[in-house]
C-alpha cells in the first residue's frame, strides 16, 4: 500500500502502517464500500495545565468546523495527559481510478489538520525563557 510496510490484523479488520513518518490505521469491514482512517496519538498535553487544555479544546473545536478530518481528544487519567487523535471515513471501492493518489490526498488532509492545530496551539502558549 503506497510503498509502505503494513501489518494486517484480520480479527480487528485493521491495517496498520507508517506513512511519511506517521502511524496510521485503516479499519475495514468485509463487503463495505467505506474505510475509516485513524491517526492516533499525534499530540499530548499535560492535564494539569488547565488553561492549555481549555485552549486545546477550543482549537480542536474550531478546526472541526472546517476540516474534513474529525479530531477528538481523550483524557488519560492514568498518565495525566490529554491525547489527540483524528479520523476520517472515506469511500474505497475498486472503481476508484488511481487509488494511490486518492489515498495520498486523504493523508494530506490529516497532516494539514495536525499542522493547523499544533501551529495554533503553540502560537497561544507562553514561551519560557531560562535565566
Amino acid at each position: 500500500m503506497l510503498g509502505c510496510q503494513y501489518d494486517v490484523d484480520e480479527e480487528e479488520e485493521r491495517i496498520g502502517f507508517i506513512y511519511q513518518g506517521a502511524f496510521f490505521n485503516i479499519y475495514t469491514s468485509k463487503g463495505a464500500a467505506m474505510i475509516t482512517i485513524c491517526f492516533f496519538l499525534w499530540l499530548d498535553h499535560d492535564l494539569e495545565d488547565i488553561d492549555g487544555f481549555s485552549e486545546l479544546r477550543r482549537i480542536i473545536n474550531e478546526e472541526n468546523k472546517w476540516s474534513e478530518v474529525i479530531t477528538v481528544y481523550n483524557i488519560d487519567e492514568q498518565v495525566n495527559k490529554v491525547t489527540v487523535h483524528s479520523r476520517k471515513s472515506i469511500v474505497f471501492v475498486p472503481q476508484i481510478p488511481n487509488y494511490a493518489f486518492y489515498l495520498k490526498s486523504m493523508f494530506h488532509k490529516f497532516f494539514e489538520t495536525r499542522h493547523n492545530i499544533t501551529t495554533e496551539f503553540l502560537r497561544t502558549r507562553p514561551v519560557e525563557v531560562d535565566d
